[in-house]
């Protein structure tokens, strides 16, 4: 009794066993050749517990185990192998005939020729659509430390002989990240364990359940925990099962399936795949009914309904306090959001920072659920100052604009400080522009009020009838106490506008106009000086 390398091949048709490759004794040496050369003196040493897939064109693999190879004594082992049936020879691809040796990871997401996983054991493994090998945890090395249960995803590529190391992390013992039941997140990750079961969907998706290992909790045992990982977004979602450990089976009635069913938590189970793509799960070590441990022989389905991928995206990551947001679901045919829309896209207007989620329900009838955070800005707090409060007619004043990054006045100025020189008590308004491209508008009212009995800024004396008459209809005189130098007559609406404006000649002009009755503001400007001021009515 003892480790074995002996390799057999089972002919269906004949119901008969043949030994193909290897060895008739136990506890046997490997021999390796050279790296990434077929020999027909080649073969892995002896081990149990190794990862094996079959490739796209149909040549088997052996990663690992427990066990020997080359002359080294036994230990955990990261040698790849492929074996091609054809010429009936095996290739050392990767990994070295040393046991025990920490994983080099290299970079996340990276591949490269030196990147290799340690040596590991009950260990798990897909082969993807493209004829790519995935593994998954087992116990072995990480990048340092001691021997114990791993929860890092690689895969290699087949066509470049590289190993990437996916997911997961490079340490040891590391707890699961469950977020959210049903929703594929980005920090998502099955716990460290060993002897769990995979397989591939339709879809794809790499699918993992239950193992020996770590939930949520910091104490491992026995997992019924579903996972789904999603070769394109390298996303894990946690489908089914607990994130406790050592859960009871519930059953259910025999032969009916029930979204409450869940096989109890067990590890070492076999599975199968059948032609309608179910997932078939038989036995283990772990947990029935009563919650009892031991040995199981309970046989369970798993539905071919291979849940959609939903995908929510946001048409803007942030909007403004205010605003819509126009949010939409693809993956599947129809669509329920948890706020009772139905159609694909949906316009939402959240008064801050909101969660949404959609299920989508496919062809088949199968549902999954997908979600998204909609960030929301807070508005600007936009507001005006002035440089005087209480002003005269024809005073300049300055308004200044705070709050934002970029403003624009309600007379269509864009720079932060405006001077303006309102005759009567305006109000004026401006939208300013955030770092977020969110706005908001303030107002300001400037007070202006009549300053009788003098010449404001000026050197004329208003009360002596600087303008007469005042009240008139139109025709009036104005009489200046100096010569005249370069001095012209303003007038102004009540709104500001300049109405008439006349170069003054003498020191008493007469001057005919055609305003309107109303309320009029007149200024005296000597070489862009102003020297007086006053209010003209016309009846």
């Amino acid at each position: 009794s003892g480790l074995l390398n002996d390799l057999w091949m089972y002919d269906v048709g004949t119901n008969q066993w043949k030994w193909v490759k290897g060895s008739n004794n136990s506890s046997q040496f490997g021999s390796s050749g050279t790296l990434g050369v077929a020999a027909n003196s080649n073969v892995p040493g002896s081990r149990q517990s190794s990862t094996s897939w079959k490739d796209a064109a149909g040549n088997l693999w052996l990663f690992g185990g427990v066990g020997y190879n080359g002359t080294s004594s036994s230990g955990d082992l990261n040698d790849l192998w492929r074996y091609n049936i054809s010429t009936n020879q095996w290739t050392w691809m990767k990994g070295s005939t040393a046991v025990n040796l920490f994983g080099v990871y290299g970079t996340m997401g990276t591949a490269a020729a030196a990147n290799n996983p340690g040596g590991r054991w009950v260990s798990c493994g897909w082969t993807d659509l493209n004829g790519n090998l995935w593994m998954f945890g087992g116990v072995g090395y990480a990048a340092s430390g001691l021997e114990d249960l791993l929860n890092d995803l690689w895969m290699y590529d087949v066509s470049t002989n590289n190993w990437t190391w996916v997911k997961g992390a490079n340490t040891l013992n590391q707890l699961g990240l469950y977020g959210t039941l049903n929703s594929f997140q980005i920090s998502n990750r099955p716990g460290a364990r060993y002897g769990a079961i995979t397989w591939l969907d339709g879809a794809g998706d790499l699918w993992l359940h239950s193992g020996f290992g770590y939930g949520a909790a910091a104490t491992p045992n026995n997992l019924n925990d579903l996972w789904r990982y999603n070769i394109a977004t390298n996303q894990w979602k946690w489908v089914k099962g607990s994130n406790a450990t050592a859960q009871s089976g519930i059953y259910g009635t025999q032969g009916v399936s029930a979204p409450t069913n869940v096989p109890g938590a067990r590890s070492e189970s076999v599975n199968w795949i059948d032609g309608s793509n179910n997932l078939w799960l038989f036995g283990g070590q772990g947990n029935d009914a009563l919650g009892s441990i031991g040995s199981l022989n309970d046989l369970w389905k798993y539905s071919n309904c291979i849940n959609p991928t939903i995908t929510v995206s946001s048409l803007s990551a942030s909007v403004c306090l205010g605003q819509s947001a126009t949010l939409t679901a693809s993956g599947a045919n129809t669509y329920t959001w948890n706020f009772g829309a139905n159609t694909s896209t949906v316009a939402v207007t959240p008064v801050g920072s909101s969660s949404y989620s959609v299920y989508g329900t496919d062809i088949n009838g199968c549902v999954d659920t997908a979600g998204i955070v909609q960030l929301v800005s807070n508005l600007p707090t936009v507001f005006i100052s002035t440089s005087n409060t209480l002003i005269c007619p024809f005073q300049s004043v300055n308004l200044t604009a705070n709050g934002a990054i970029s403003y624009v006045w309600s007379n269509a100025l864009t720079s932060t400080s405006i001077s303006v020189s309102p005759l009567v008590t305006t109000i004026y308004t401006v939208t300013g522009t955030d770092v977020n491209g969110c706005k908001n508008t303030a107002s300001f009212t400037q007070s202006v009020a009549i300053c009788a009995g003098i010449a404001n800024n000026g050197s004329y004396d208003t009360s002596s009838g600087l303008i007469y008459p005042n009240p008139n209809t139109g025709t009036f005189k104005i009489k200046l106490d100096v010569d005249v130098n370069n001095t012209t007559l303003i007038i102004k609406n009540a709104l500001g506008q300049t109405v008439l404006e006349q170069l003054l000649l003498t020191q008493e002009d007469t001057i005919e106009s055609t305003l309107v009755p109303g309320i009029y503001y007149y200024q005296v400007v000597e070489s862009e000086k102003n020297r007086g001021n006053g209010k003209l009515i016309i009846r």
